[in-house]
C-alpha cells in the first residue's frame, strides 16, 4: 500500500475510535483520498497497529456484536 493511502486511512479516522467497515465508509465519501481496494484494508490496519501509529480493541454494543475499533495512540 502507498504512502499516500496510509495517510488517507490514518486521516478517515482522525480523532475518532473507528471500526475497519467505518474507515471504508469514510475512505469511500466523495473528495476524500484514493480509497485502498477494500482486501488491503484490515492488512494495512494491522501494519499501522503493529508499528504503533494505530491502537485497537474490542467492543460489544448493547445488542452483544463484537467489533474492533481502531485509534491513533
Amino acid at each position: 500500500m502507498s504512502a499516500e493511502s496510509l495517510a488517507a486511512v490514518m486521516a478517515a479516522i482522525g480523532s475518532d475510535r473507528l471500526s475497519g467497515y467505518e474507515v471504508m465508509v469514510r475512505l469511500a465519501k466523495p473528495l476524500a483520498a484514493p480509497e485502498p481496494p477494500e482486501p488491503a484494508l484490515y492488512p494495512t490496519l494491522h501494519r499501522l497497529e503493529a508499528v504503533g501509529r494505530l491502537r485497537a480493541g474490542w467492543s460489544t454494543d448493547p445488542s452483544g456484536r463484537t467489533r474492533r475499533l481502531y485509534r491513533k495512540p
